[in-house]
């Protein structure tokens, strides 16, 4: 049995006016649970600092809000940018990210 599960964030820029969400920059996250397995809670991280996202999440995407590149993975994330890691399976490793003092929109499965 597959459960899918869609999150809608409102989405603001760095100087807290809302942002329009449409069908083309909507984020849409569907998990697939088979009998036994775990079931995965969307995590919306809105941070300007340092961190990871945590080993064994999935469908991971990084938003840099900001006007400088912040770091993902140890490379430049671009203003304006997204990257996303789309894992059919969780992460073994724990992905590093720096905003470098500009906001960093991140979501992930976890």
């Amino acid at each position: 049995m597959s459960t899918i599960t869609r999150l809608f964030t409102q989405l603001v820029n760095k100087n807290g006016t809302p942002v329009e969400v449409s069908n083309g920059n909507r984020l849409l996250v569907e998990t697939a649970s088979e009998t036994g397995g775990v079931a995965k809670t969307p995590t919306s991280v809105n941070t300007t600092g340092a961190g990871t996202v945590p080993i064994g999440a999935s469908e991971i995407s990084f938003f840099n809000n900001g006007s400088i590149d912040a770091t993902v993975n140890g490379t430049p994330l671009p203003a304006g940018v997204t990257r996303t890691f789309g894992f059919k399976n969780d992460i073994d490793t724990a992905i590093a990210y720096n905003g470098n003092g500009e906001q960093v929109l991140i979501d992930y499965m976890a």
